[in-house]
């Protein structure tokens, strides 16, 4: 999983970068909208998230159940106070 967060991180970066962002804009985003969806999911009382739940299958939850909006809206509102 760690090899899975870097890869993304990896490519976050790169594709702010190539998008006209300096660097150190693009790892400033990475890590709010990455500390968001830690944070979130630290507090995150999932059912079934200790008993063995995949990290896709708590992803599909979220997703399902419409909290991933709420934790892409709050990093976004983050993200612009950047500005």
């Amino acid at each position: 999983m760690e090899n899975d967060i870097k890869y993304v991180k990896e490519s976050f970066i790169e594709t702010f970068i190539d998008n006209g962002f300096t660097e150190l804009e693009a790892i400033k985003s990475w890590e709010i909208i990455y500390n968001t969806y830690s944070s979130y999911l630290s507090k995150f009382s999932l059912a079934g998230a200790l008993s063995n739940m995949t990290d896709r299958e708590i992803l599909d939850s979220l997703k399902n159940s419409g909290e991933l909006n709420e934790i892409k809206e709050k990093a976004l509102q983050r993200l612009g106070r950047l500005k």
